[in-house]
């Protein structure tokens, strides 16, 4: 797991917009992000892109057409990691990270194996 604020992973993975470019869903070159040149969960043409929220002051990725899998909603790159790649945003009932944010941890370079930590070493009463 990480310890690292869902802040830093945005931060490092560059948003929604640098989780696609990872994911291979538009180029770095592509700067139309209103239009993306095909929807990455329906294939739609022109109907998904990366918003500036007004709201919230963040970008949103968002598919306008009714029949794409997003349900017309804007996703959060955890739930875009989770459409997208078919893996679970619940966490594991053994606890630690979702699948999906696991995958976007790794992505960000954020990722720390469960017991890779040195523990302290135990001092044992003579």
């Amino acid at each position: 797991m990480s310890n690292h604020s869902f802040a830093d992973v945005k931060l490092r993975i560059g948003g929604r917009k640098g989780l696609m470019q990872k994911l291979g869903d538009a180029s770095a070159q592509d700067h139309k992000w209103k239009s993306l040149p095909a929807g990455p969960f329906c294939g739609r043409k022109d109907k998904a892109g990366v918003y500036r929220s007004k709201k919230h002051g963040q970008d949103e990725f968002k598919c306008q057409h009714p029949e794409c899998s997003t349900g017309g909603r804007a996703v959060t790159e955890v739930g875009y990691v989770g459409m997208r790649l078919g893996l679970s945003e619940d966490k594991p009932a053994t606890g630690g990270a979702s699948p999906a944010y696991e995958y976007l941890l790794k992505q960000a370079g954020l990722w720390d194996e469960p017991g890779s930590k040195l523990m302290p070493t135990a001092r044992w009463a003579d």
